[in-house]
């Protein structure tokens, strides 16, 4: 295969190209292209999984986990417990706290659906960040709400 794609190359004025350098450019193509499909799909709906993107793109679990995993790279994708939104959309994971804290010195206490309001998140993402700040002792949840524990 290397000599005939090396000849097609050549008869069509392409000598001075590899076909290493067409594969890289064709699968960056298809990469940029899954990207946007991705990109759209956020828009569209809000938020997506990988389980979502597999479906979307028809690719593995691995390669849906490297292209969500790029993005959020690039920051144009924020991860938050098993979702992805797209940046700017949602309050930042490393603002979480501070913006539930100031929240809750004002109401002194709220339900979670107040919280993934506040976040700009869904229901279960804002459980997932819940639990966290529960477990680090940040906040106290007494029945179905949230408080800052008494200093």
């Amino acid at each position: 295969l290397g000599v005939v794609a090396r000849q097609t190359l050549i008869r069509g004025g392409m000598e001075d190209v590899s076909a290493e350098a067409l594969l890289r450019k064709n699968a960056a193509k298809r990469q940029k292209a899954g990207d946007e499909q991705i990109l759209r799909y956020v828009e569209e709906n809000g938020t997506v999984d990988r389980n979502q993107v597999m479906e979307l793109l028809g690719i593995s679990k691995a390669s849906a986990y490297t292209l969500l995993r790029q993005l959020t790279e690039r920051r144009e994708l924020v991860l938050i417990g098993a979702r992805y939104y797209r940046t700017g959309t949602v309050v930042p994971p490393e603002q979480h706290y501070e913006v539930i804290r100031e929240y809750l010195q004002r109401e002194t206490g709220a339900y979670r659906k107040e919280l993934a309001a506040l976040l700009r998140v869904e229901s279960r993402s804002c459980g997932w960040i819940l639990r966290r700040l529960v477990d680090e002792g940040k906040l106290v949840k007494s029945g179905q709400r949230y408080y800052l524990p008494e200093m």
